[in-house]
């Protein structure tokens, strides 16, 4: 909007939005809908009101995902890579922030994550408007526990030595 001397500003969406008098308006990508401002000029001979274009803002939610997701059993000596969605569309580039436990893992920013630890993970995914998404969750079990019947197989496959089989 026009600035300097003499102007005042009432931004719509389509009634007046309270408070919201000044030349700029910041807007969250929550708050959808159509936009725009009427910029009055007063002078000693009057004043003059001008409405702005339509500004349109959209909310483009981000539908984050995290494969494998649910139960996931796998040995210490090879941890499972999760991998967060999506990782091209609109919106995109998106950021990352891989979480165990709901807490942020430091350093944990790209679209996939190896997790070396059991626990709970899920990934928050951000798009380049700001709009954020978190995934289900992947439950990791480290160091499965296998049943009798299939303890030696279990073994083998993690790469364990053993010299009698149950």
């Amino acid at each position: 909007a026009s600035t300097g001397s003499g102007y005042s500003y009432q931004w719509r969406n389509p009634g007046v939005i309270a408070g919201a008098t000044n030349a700029t308006h910041v807007v969250s990508s929550a708050a959808a809908g159509t936009y725009f401002v009427v910029v009055t000029l007063t002078t000693p001979d009057g004043s003059c009101p001008i409405t702005s274009s339509n500004v349109v803002v959209t909310n483009n939610p981000v539908t984050a995902t995290i494969s494998p997701s649910g139960a996931v059993s796998a040995c210490a000596s090879t941890p499972p890579v999760l991998t967060a969605g999506p990782t091209f569309g609109p919106g995109s580039p998106f950021t990352y922030q891989w979480l165990l436990s709901g807490s942020p893992l430091s350093g944990a920013v790209a679209s996939t994550y190896t997790a070396t630890v059991s626990g709970t993970y899920s990934v928050k995914v951000t798009n380049t408007y700001g709009c954020t998404g978190t995934s289900t969750t992947a439950t990791v079990t480290l160091g499965i526990s296998p049943s009798a019947s299939s303890i030696s197989t279990t073994l083998a496959s993690c790469g364990c030595c053993f010299i009698d089989s149950i």
